[in-house]
């Protein structure tokens, strides 16, 4: 693999004692090069991309399987739902470790009748776009290292902004030129939208997709609103909701639900809502480098959607467990990201996207730590500058660490 995928240790932990792996996340962010990377000799690779494969599949599952293989690795399986019963029953006849491994570009948690098939007999692990630390190379624990201070953190030695909105698909950073890379983009897009969409689904006029995601991408950062949405895009609220999980269903968004506590019950309920690549935000906004530092409005939101997006990748791989949600209460306070443990420890983020901060800047993580003092163990504002900052014994000023 060009690019080492920090998830890899725990897909072979997975295989040691569990007979069903299932490696979900956005198509080409790297899950058919990751399941090569665990293919023997006694393993039959196949995918569902291959048309006669496919209809093999569909016409049989329970022959289709029976390749007499120690291991199987099926690629893209959400193509053939039936599979998953057909792969219950081998598996209940005779468990392996390691006996099947997975791929797929559909979370399967959002397609209940394919995850309880399994129930019990399959671990589901998200691989994601690439993360910044991924692309240098650096196998560093952030989120393990936010929690444990004093915290030392490697040198970012690449602070361009381009960094931000060039997103982490692989295939996009092998294309240096920028139109080269909006041309995948668009071939992108359409593939996920005409037909991996349309394989999960028989709902008719989803020619609005398009038009609903550049929407979505205009409000990445902000809360999921599906009256406000129905009103802009003219869709009756109840399609809306069902076209939405199905983008959701195929990786283009995450949801980042509210913080709540006994302490405070009068907090905000809807999620917040973000592109899952920066990339594909930019596209979709018409926005290069300069233009969208020019509009202050999109620059926060990228660099809002980059921070999230970054610690949702680590959180995959990271050796602390934790929680990703946002705080809001009615009075105004906020915090822009909230990592909480197993144990109930609290880690709070603001994001900033300017180059200087000052104590105001702390004024949600203030009130966030009074309020949650017992489990607070810091609060950091992530900004574009350069120095690490102490303003407080547990409140600091750090520099975007990826």
């Amino acid at each position: 693999m060009k690019y080492p995928r920090f998830i890899q240790k725990k897909v072979e932990r997975a295989l040691e004692d569990t007979s069903v792996v299932f490696i979900n996340g956005p198509r080409q962010s790297g899950k058919s090069t990751l399941a090569h990377h665990f293919a023997k000799k006694e393993c039959v690779y196949i995918t569902l991309d291959d048309l006669l494969e496919l209809e093999a599949a569909k016409s049989s599952p329970q022959s289709f399987l029976d390749r007499n293989a120690e291991r199987i690795i099926i690629d893209e399986i959400q193509r053939v739902p039936e599979l998953f019963l057909a792969i219950k029953e081998k598996v209940d006849k005779k468990r392996i470790p390691g006996q099947f491994l997975l791929t797929g570009s559909a979370n399967i948690l959002l397609l209940p009748n394919l995850s309880d098939s399994l129930a019990g007999r399959m671990e589901i692990l998200t691989l994601h776009p690439l993360s910044r630390y991924e692309i240098q190379k650096k196998p560093f624990d952030l989120i393990t290292a936010l929690f444990n201070a004093p915290l030392k953190i490697p040198k970012n030695e690449e602070r361009s902004p381009h960094r931000m909105i060039q997103g982490g698909f692989p295939e996009v950073h092998n294309r240096k030129d920028s139109q080269r890379q909006a041309a995948w983009f668009q071939s992108y897009l359409t593939t996920i939208l005409e037909r991996d969409v349309r394989d999960l689904s028989q709902i008719e006029g989803l020619t609005r997709l398009p038009n609903l995601l550049k929407l979505l991408a205009t409000r990445s950062g902000n809360l999921l609103n599906f009256d406000e949405l129905s009103r802009s895009c003219g869709i009756p609220s109840t399609t809306l909701k069902r076209y939405f999980t199905l983008i959701q269903t195929v990786f283009m968004v995450h949801l980042l639900p509210p913080y709540f506590s006994h302490l405070e019950k009068r907090l905000v309920k809807s999620p917040k809502v973000y592109l899952s690549d920066t990339g594909i935000l930019s596209y979709l906004l018409g926005l290069d480098l300069k233009g969208i530092q020019k509009n202050q409005k999109s620059w926060g939101s990228a660099v809002e959607t980059f921070v999230v997006n970054e610690l949702i990748k680590q959180a995959t791989w990271s050796d602390l467990s934790v929680q990703l949600y946002y705080y809001r209460n009615f009075s105004g306070m906020e915090v822009d990201l909230i990592l909480e443990s197993r144990d109930g420890k609290i880690i709070a983020i603001e994001i900033k996207a300017k180059v200087e901060v000052n104590i105001n800047d702390f004024r949600g993580l203030k009130h966030f730590k009074e309020t949650f003092k017992d489990r607070f163990i810091h609060g950091y504002v992530f900004y574009l500058g350069e120095k690490q900052v102490p303003f407080d014994k547990d409140l600091t000023a750090l520099p975007l660490p990826f």
